[in-house]
């Protein structure tokens, strides 16, 4: 373990850890904007600027790049520090000044109006580069990224048009901090359409499903979708739910298995007894063939049954009401 200080307040940290982790795990707050534990760090926004008092290069670092080391000394509100990120935060309220999370850190830092005017009063994007990383790094498709430079600096598909390599994951969307970004799904956009709407990547197919646990459905999980579309080549896509799962119940590289189980006796069980609706003589079933059940009205209605899930009388006319 390394021992580091942080605002005079000694705490451990493990190798290969940043001061920003070592300073989240031990409840210190600094603030971040370009920041996610799923993708390398950037350190972009510069929001995370600390100050290195002694042990370390001094002067000011970005807490989510710099390492952990034995015996540094860390100040996150320093003079010097507060005065970076009230900079920082100016020129952010200044691009962007209707954005509710920039809005409310630079009241923090004492920061009210936007110290320089803006031609763009509805722009939300930062520039942070969340949704790039997300695309290159976890969906593993690289369909955004960079554009120009100075302040004609974008982000968007090559040549700023539409593009098949984006799979629709929505995944950039998710990770935006501020916003910025839309889904606006078309019909050229969609691969493969599913009767009853769209489902999550990780879902319970029905409350009657045995066993009752999630499954990863392999027509929505970013990682089977990036591997069909390479035809075979498996690409190391997206592994977000694996990484996070504090119970290690995902394994991506686990494989089908046929068990074979030795038991000492199988028991063969009938069910229970369909109870019989013609003892309800005022309800005339079977005597008229438009009198059914619920459980035979659940059939008719279901889509893979006879009719289609069409509600239908014996003679084939739809009911009048």
């Amino acid at each position: 373990m390394i021992t580091t200080t942080i605002d005079g307040q000694e705490v451990q940290a493990e190798e290969g850890q940043t001061i920003l982790e070592v300073a989240q795990q031990s409840g210190i707050e600094i603030p971040t904007l370009c920041y996610h534990p799923l993708l390398t760090p950037y350190g972009g926004c510069r929001l995370c600027v600390v100050e290195i008092v002694a042990g370390g290069r001094p002067g000011l670092q970005t807490a989510c790049t710099y390492p952990a080391e034995e015996g540094l000394e860390v100040l996150t509100r320093s003079p010097s520090v507060v005065e970076a990120r009230k900079v920082v935060l100016g020129l952010l309220l200044s691009r962007t000044p209707n954005v509710e999370v920039i809005q409310d850190l630079a009241r923090e830092y004492g920061i009210t109006e936007p110290p320089f005017p803006t031609d763009t009063p509805d722009e939300k994007c930062i520039l942070c580069g969340h949704c790039v990383r997300t695309c290159h790094e976890l969906v593993k498709a690289g369909a955004i990224n960079f554009a120009s430079r100075g302040i004609d600096r974008e982000i968007g598909p090559p040549f700023m048009e539409k593009t098949r390599v984006c799979i629709g994951c929505g995944a950039c969307t998710i990770m935006c901090p501020t916003g910025a970004i839309e889904i606006v799904l078309e019909q050229e956009a969609v691969y493969k359409e599913k009767p009853l709407g769209p489902t999550s990547a990780i879902w319970v197919p029905s409350m009657q499903a045995i066993p009752n646990v999630p499954v990863i459905d392999t027509d929505a999980c970013i990682r089977f979708r990036q591997n069909d579309r390479t035809e075979g080549e498996i690409v190391d896509a997206c592994e977000a739910c694996q990484m996070v799962c504090d119970a290690d119940a995902i394994n991506f590289d686990q494989q089908d298995e046929i068990l074979e189980l030795d038991v000492g006796a199988i028991i063969v069980a009938t069910g229970f007894e369909m109870w019989d609706p013609t003892q309800l003589s005022q309800y005339s079933y079977g005597k008229s063939p438009n009198i059914i059940t619920g459980l035979e009205f659940e059939r008719l209605s279901n889509a893979g049954g006879t009719t289609g899930g069409e509600i239908l009388l014996a003679d084939g006319r739809k009911p009048e009401r």
